[in-house]
């Protein structure tokens, strides 16, 4: 299981080995718990490798040159947000003769070094196989507890740093894509409002219905006209101009039908502004609760919006009603043509 060391030294990781030891994740209390229930006794010496992000704690007795104790290794882990502070431990060993001192931590072969004071020096063992120089400090447990709080602090930080810029990130995204959707929206009710003002559907519709009645009552004429002419009662030629009158009138009720469709798919082209200006102001709402002034001109769309459904709905009560009253006058007219040909 792989286990690393480290000192605050020319390398942030100087001293690194394998061992059988395990690793654990601490909260600050658990982790300084721990370190606090390092074997402690008069003849114990401490020492303190301490990195930005990682540091070990060596203690030791030394019995006439002969060295065993424990070590400690507390690291940061993990991306931010989810940074943590774990450690490992194991047994060490080693011995010291005047200043010169060799340490066996589980690494591919032991470290040396010399020990003069306070300060401890010791050439660590690299993985490509060359060696690099790490300093420690003799210290205490308290000092200690308070590398590994620092660490804990450090990872917190991180992690509460993450936490706020994915937040802030998020947030300005909804709201670039309030933005989006409002541009698009307002860009869509000022292209429907436009379509359904210039829309002479209806109108064209009515002309129609006038046109075929106008027709009708050319035939109607025709009718009376054949009557005036001496034998063409007898002959039918009134009957087939009756016949014709009737399907004129048949003609504008076609297109009274086709006026209704109109009808409907105007009233659909309502209700997809109606649909739109929900969209609109939906959109506002949701930048009103973000906190974001809305980049596009919404006031003009939801005026012209709400002017063709006000143009729109006058259009289709007017068709409708000239619908109605263009059907009855034909239909009425075709009933006066086939009367009139029965009393011939």
């Amino acid at each position: 299981m792989k286990l690393r060391v480290a000192v605050l030294a020319v390398t942030a990781s100087a001293l690194c080995g394998c061992g059988g030891h395990a690793a654990s994740s601490l909260s600050p209390a658990a982790e300084q718990s721990a370190a606090s229930q390092a074997p402690v006794n008069t003849g114990q010496t401490t020492y303190i490798c301490a990195g930005s992000t990682q540091a070990t704690l060596l203690q030791w007795t030394d019995d006439n040159g002969s060295l065993s104790g424990t070590y400690t290794y507390s690291y940061m882990n993990g991306q931010a947000p989810d940074q943590q502070v774990s450690s490992d431990n194991g047994n060490l060993s080693g011995t010291l003769s005047g200043s010169a001192i060799t340490l066996d931590i589980g690494l591919q072969q032991p470290m040396y070094g010399s020990l003069s004071g306070g300060t401890l020096t010791l050439n660590v063992p690299q993985s490509d196989g060359s060696y690099q120089p790490g300093t420690c400090t003799s210290g205490t447990l308290s000092a200690w507890n308070a590398v590994v709080g620092g660490f804990d602090n450090q990872a917190s930080g991180a992690n509460s740093a993450e936490v706020q810029a994915s937040a802030s990130a998020s947030a300005a995204a909804a709201i670039g894509q309030a933005q989006q959707d409002l541009s698009s929206d307002v860009s869509q009710l000022e292209d429907d409002s436009s379509s359904l003002n210039t829309n002479t559907q209806l109108a064209d519709d009515v002309n129609q219905m006038k046109t075929d009645y106008q027709t009708e009552e050319n035939d109607w004429a025709t009718e009376q006209s054949d009557n005036a002419t001496s034998g063409n009662c007898s002959d039918g030629t009134v009957g087939a101009d009756a016949g014709t009158v009737g399907a004129d009138s048949g003609t504008v009720g076609a297109d009274q039908g086709s006026l209704n469709a109109d009808i409907a798919s105007i009233q659909d082209d309502i209700s997809g502004i109606q649909q739109n200006i929900s969209n609109v102001n939906g959109d506002l709402s949701t930048l009103q609760s973000d906190g974001a002034a809305p980049q596009a001109n919404t006031s003009a769309a939801l005026s012209a919006g709400n002017t063709a459904i006000k143009s729109a709905n006058s259009a289709v009560s007017w068709a409708t009603g000239q619908g109605n009253a263009i059907v009855s006058t034909a239909n009425s007219l075709a009933t006066t043509a086939q009367n009139y040909a029965n009393n011939c």
